[in-house]
C-alpha cells in the first residue's frame, strides 16, 4: 500500500496501466560483473532470478566465472530466512545463515521492488510511504522489526537509487553494519510493467565507494 505523493509516483512509473492481473512471480535473466574487495578481479557472471509479489522473497542463482572453474552462488530470502551458499561442482565452500543474512537478504528484496513492481500493489507485507517530494519509504517487518530502505524518485517518480545506512557486509567470519547503495538504470517497458534494465550496487566504506555488482536485464516475464 502506498500512500503520499512521491509513493504514489513510484509506483504510477513503475506500473503505468495498474499491476497486472494473476501475476505472482517475475522470473528475470541477468549478465554482469562482480567484485569480492576493492580493487579485486571483475568476475564475469550471469544469473537467474525469480521475485514473488505476492510475498516478500526471492531467489538469485548465478554462476560466476573465477579461473577455470563455475561457482554457483545462490541468495535467497523465502519464509521469513535469508541464506547464502557458495559452491563448486562437487562441494559447499560457503555457507551463511541467521540474523544478519536474514536482514540482508530482505533489505535486498525491498531495494530490487523496481524490477517486481507488481508486488508494491500485490503484496501486503510490502509499506511504502512519502517522505518528502523525492524520496519513498519501502518498508517490512521481519519480526518484531521494521527493515526499511530510502529510495529517491526523480521528478516523474522512476527510482534513482536506494540507501540503507547500515546493512550487514560480510567481513571475514562476522557481519558489520556499513551504508549500502542501489542504482537503477533507465526504464524500459517490460510485460506490462515498465523497470529498470541495468543496475549497480554498493558498499560505502570509510575509503570511499565500492561497487561490488554491475549488471544488466536479458530477459524479463511475468509468471502466473
Amino acid at each position: 500500500m502506498a500512500t503520499g505523493a512521491s509513493a504514489d509516483r513510484l509506483r504510477c512509473s513503475l506500473l503505468p496501466h495498474g499491476a497486472p492481473a494473476g501475476v505472482t512471480r517475475v522470473e528475470l535473466s541477468q549478465a554482469g560483473i562482480l567484485w569480492l574487495k576493492p580493487g579485486g578481479r571483475a568476475l564475469r557472471f550471469r544469473a537467474r532470478q525469480w521475485m514473488d509479489v505476492t510475498t516478500s522473497a526471492f531467489v538469485w542463482d548465478a554462476r560466476v566465472r573465477v579461473g577455470f572453474q563455475s561457482v554457483r552462488v545462490t541468495d535467497a530470502f523465502e519464509a521469513g530466512r535469508g541464506r547464502l551458499d557458495v559452491r563448486l561442482p562437487c562441494v559447499r565452500i560457503a555457507h551463511a545463515v541467521g540474523r544478519d543474512v536474514d536482514l540482508g537478504e530482505v533489505s535486498r528484496y525491498l531495494a530490487e521492488l523496481p524490477w517486481a513492481p507488481h508486488a508494491l500493489v500485490a503484496n501486503p507485507e510490502v509499506h511504502l510511504r512519502s517522505e518528502d517530494d523525492q524520496h519513498v519509504i519501502l518498508a517490512c517487518a521481519l519480526g518484531d522489526t521494521e527493515v526499511a530502505v530510502r529510495m529517491e524518485v526523480d521528478e516523474h517518480g522512476a527510482p534513482v537509487r536506494a540507501r540503507m545506512p547500515a546493512r550487514p557486509r560480510s567481513v571475514g567470519k562476522r557481519f558489520e553494519p556499513t551504508p549500502w547503495l542501489v542504482s537503477y538504470g533507465p526504464l524500459e517497458d517490460r510485460a506490462g510493467v515498465r523497470v529498470p534494465m541495468s543496475g549497480e550496487a554498493a558498499w560505502e566504506l570509510p575509503e570511499g565507494r565500492f561497487t561490488y555488482w554491475r549488471g544488466r536485464i536479458t530477459a524479463y516475464e511475468s509468471v502466473p
